[in-house]
């Protein structure tokens, strides 16, 4: 009944479809639901110290809304502005995610990432990377 699939005009079809379909699963965790949502974020302490601040009515927002995603804007947060940043003299200074696009799962991890860290580790900025950083959800 399946014969078709062994014939010499449908293997290399059905080969190609399995070899995207290889790639598709391995090109982004399992648990990526959100394939707009930014994947690392340069937050310093202002900005981490905001968002905290907002993550509680940004979740319920969250679960009130069927698009399962947000733009969270940080704009109006204070940050370090002119203070030393890190990079080189010569280089220019890395820049700050003020806005991003994240998942209620996603944002749970930054939060509790950003809550794990001290004072120190926010000098003078810090990536978040939510594809590694975060435990399979």
């Amino acid at each position: 009944m399946l014969s078709f699939l062994t014939s010499w005009s449908v293997r290399p079809a059905m080969l190609k479809l399995l070899a995207a379909l290889a790639i598709s699963l391995t090109a982004s965790p399992s648990w990526a639901l959100c394939q707009l949502c930014t994947a690392e974020i340069r937050l310093d302490t202002g900005l981490a110290d905001c968002l905290l601040k907002r993550a509680p009515d940004t979740l319920k927002q969250l679960a009130a809304s069927p698009k399962g995603f947000t733009i969270v804007d940080l704009r109006d947060c204070t940050t370090r502005g002119s203070l030393p940043t890190g990079a080189a003299a010569d280089s220019p200074p890395p820049v700050l995610d003020d806005r991003f696009v994240v998942d209620a799962p996603g944002l749970n991890c930054l939060a509790g990432q950003i809550d794990a860290l001290d004072d120190d580790a926010m000098t003078p900025s810090r990536v978040f990377d939510l594809v590694k950083g975060c435990p399979a959800q």
